[in-house]
């Protein structure tokens, strides 16, 4: 039996209040935003809003909006573009962003403010979906061998919150929680058919604590450590019961091309600039390593300081 360990938390403070005003949607992929955002604007980002009622808020989200669509008249054919709150500067020949009205903006200071896009890694080269399509070729025309990956990334900050972060820096440090570096070796199980992932066997294990169901399976990324030296870990559906499977199993775990999802949250890939969640499937575990770090990397050369 097998007790997963994952403690991450995107501690983002980073996006302003008027995101609690979108209207959550079905997500749509390239589409409509995904209530990931919506959430975790409102987990983490204060509201100057909150205390108004319907009839007062609903002018200030209009107001929003219409500074939402200004911005992006601005910026949208711009080859580089503001990151909102911040001193970076995105290239967007290379990285689709976004301003949604559901965002804070102020005709003062605008930019981009999120990215929500499919990038495939083909072995040697990102391609960014969006980008892709706009150039006029087509999604068959995209390597077949090439791994997907979902990412929703947050850029910069609110005006206010920047203003806010530059005056009190100590209030705006990123606390992204994690897992700890060490852990005894034989509780560490090594996959025989991913030479980079590892599992994390349990200290303790209470008995009387028997849950069901659960197939979501943490998988420690070996030999790319976090910016602040903590492991990186994600988690994948394993398609079987994790508390009733024996290390054994765990060693020989094999997917082959089967898709079922995985998941990487925030904390675990932090760029300049911002942050993102990375979606992708079982399918890329093999090259999961190297298919991350190119994107990362892809990611920190798009974006520059002024």
């Amino acid at each position: 039996m097998l007790v997963l360990y994952v403690r991450t938390r995107a501690a983002l403070g980073k996006i302003g209040c008027g995101m609690l005003q979108y209207k959550s949607r079905p997500f749509v992929f390239g589409t409509q935003r995904s209530w990931l955002i919506v959430a975790l604007t409102m987990l983490f980002a204060g509201c100057d809003n909150s205390g108004l009622s319907k009839q007062q808020r609903d002018p200030v989200y209009k107001a929003h909006e219409q500074a939402a669509k200004k911005c992006n008249a601005k910026w949208r054919d711009q080859p580089r573009v503001p990151i909102r709150g911040s001193h970076y500067v995105l290239d967007a020949t290379r990285l689709p962003w976004e301003l949604d009205g559901g965002l804070w903006a102020k005709d003062e200071e605008c930019g981009a403010a999120t990215i929500d896009d499919l990038f495939y890694w083909t072995g040697k080269e990102i391609i960014s979906q969006k980008l892709w399509v706009k150039s006029g070729r087509k999604l068959t025309e995209i390597p077949q061998d090439s791994l997907g990956f979902h990412i929703i990334a947050l850029l910069g900050a609110s005006p206010d919150r920047a203003r806010h972060c530059e005056a009190h820096p100590e209030d705006c440090k990123s606390r992204f929680l994690g897992p700890a570096v060490e852990w005894p070796p034989e509780l560490v199980v090594r996959l025989k058919h991913y030479e980079d992932l590892e599992v994390r066997m349990p200290k303790t294990l209470t008995p009387k604590i028997k849950p069901e169901g659960i197939h979501s399976m943490a998988f420690f990324l070996r030999g790319w450590p976090r910016e602040d030296g903590l492991p990186r870990v994600m988690s994948c559906d394993i398609g079987r019961d994790v508390y009733k499977i024996t290390r054994e199993e765990i060693e020989n775990l094999n997917f082959g091309k089967q898709t079922k999802p995985c998941q990487f949250e925030f904390g675990n890939f932090i760029f300049k600039g911002g942050s993102a969640q990375v979606r992708t499937g079982t399918e890329a575990l093999s090259q999961i390593v190297p298919a991350l770090r190119a994107l990362h990397q892809y990611f920190n050369q798009a974006i520059t300081g002024e």
